[in-house]
Parts: structure tokens; C-alpha cells; sequence
């Protein structure tokens, strides 16, 4: 963080950081002292922000590895994390490449927490939109389910994904199918509380939506032919 205060106050607010062999663009700065908040929109294409800084990096498996801290929210191990990441390299020298990734992910600020064995995310220093998705959609109330369908407006980590890493795509499309189910839920519950207020207008529209989520769903069918009769 002294870093990216100084590098501020002798070059200005957009430059580019290098962080050992790889480079960070930041396009502005923030107050990033030890209260910067890292924010991860992720459905959609995945935009990483530090106190409203937008925050790029040139290797997707920063990126990735930020992504999958924030979406399981626990620690994750550095041999395991490198086995995902790295498969086509030994133990060594695929430890040895995430200890680099992860000198590059330290502009994501004190959010970040990075052990001898470990490495995972400070939950007070994060907001990310699937967890936040995640507690609107298992609310009781209707106003937050609209919040909900609005926040996944888009799929998940659209546009991304890691060929050379199967183990991190099979995650990626897991999350997905899940965060795909609990959306399709939701618009299933405001179908229903839309028809319970007679608002028959609204229940079409969620059901529609919920029909092109997931075009195999037969409760999705059974909702759009009820409430189009």
C-alpha cells in the first residue's frame, strides 16, 4: 500500500504498477489506506475495484484466483490452488508461478490475506455482487428477490474462463449452473408473489425471464402457461 501512495504522489492518477515480472494498470486511485475496500462484480465480465479504483491485471489467473476466493468465501491451500491452476507443471515450479500471480493480486489491497500455507480474502475488506446475490435471493422479502434478479441480470464471469486450467472451468460452470438455479428460483417466487397480489403484468414478465434462463425448466412453463391463460 506505501507503494501505491507513493507511486500516486510522484506520477500522478494513471500509470502503469509493475509488481515484480508482471504489470497492473490502475486507471485511478482511490483513498487506499487500510480501509480499501475490494469490490468484485462478477456476473458478467469480472471487474475487480479497490475504493472505486478499477484495478487490471494482465494474467486472467489473478483475476481467476480473486474470483474463487470471494465465491467459496474460505481459505484456500497453495498446493491446491496452484494443482488448480497450474496442472501442466510440477509441484515446484507451479508454486513457484503462484507466488508469483500472487505478488501481482496484492494490488487488490489488504483485503487479500496471504499465509505461509495459505491464501484467502478478509470478508470484512470485500463486497462481491454473487454475495450479495446470495442474501438478497434467500430473503423473505419480495423486494429483495427483485434486487436479486437485477443483480444477475447477466451470467456469471461472463466472457472469462481458463482453458489451460480444467479443474478452475469445471468450478466455473458448477457456480454458474448454481447461481443459474437459485436465479430461477427467485423469479419462481416472484411469479407467485406477483400472482398472489394479482399483478398479473409483472408475474408475465418474471416468468418470461425465468423461461429464457433455463428453457428446460417444466415449473418455469407451468408458471409462464398459468399466468398467459
Amino acid at each position: 500500500m506505501v507503494l501505491l501512495r507513493s507511486f500516486r504522489k510522484r506520477y500522478g492518477d494513471e500509470r502503469n504498477l509493475t509488481f515484480g515480472t508482471r504489470i497492473v494498470a490502475v486507471k485511478r486511485y482511490g483513498d487506499l489506506g487500510g480501509d480499501a475496500v475490494l469490490e468484485l462484480r462478477l456476473f458478467g465480465p469480472p471487474r475487480v475495484r479497490l475504493d472505486g479504483a478499477e484495478v487490471r491485471f494482465d494474467t486472467r489467473k489473478a483475476v481467476a484466483l480473486l474470483v474463487l476466493l470471494a465465491v467459496t468465501g474460505r481459505e484456500h491451500g497453495r498446493d491446491s490452488i496452484a494443482a488448480m491452476l497450474w496442472p501442466e507443471l510440477d509441484r515446484s515450479r507451479a508454486r513457484a508461478v503462484l507466488r508469483r500471480t500472487l505478488s501481482v493480486a496484492t494490488a487488490a489491497g489488504p483485503a487479500l490475506r496471504i499465509t505461509a500455507s495459505g491464501v484467502g480474502l478478509d470478508d470484512t475488506l470485500v463486497r462481491s455482487d454473487v454475495r450479495e446475490f446470495r442474501r438478497l435471493a434467500a430473503s423473505s422479502d419480495p423486494n429483495a428477490w427483485e434486487q436479486a434478479a437485477e443483480l444477475a441480470a447477466d451470467g456469471f464471469l461472463e466472457g472469462f474462463g481458463l482453458r489451460d486450467s480444467p479443474a478452475f472451468e469445471d468450478w466455473q460452470r458448477g457456480t454458474t449452473d448454481a447461481l443459474r438455479d437459485q436465479l430461477s428460483q427467485t423469479l419462481g417466487r416472484l411469479v407467485a408473489d406477483a400472482v398472489a397480489r394479482a399483478d398479473l403484468q409483472v408475474a408475465l414478465a418474471h416468468a418470461r425471464h425465468r423461461t429464457r434462463l433455463d428453457p428446460l425448466s417444466e415449473p418455469a412453463h407451468v408458471d409462464l402457461i398459468r399466468v398467459s391463460a
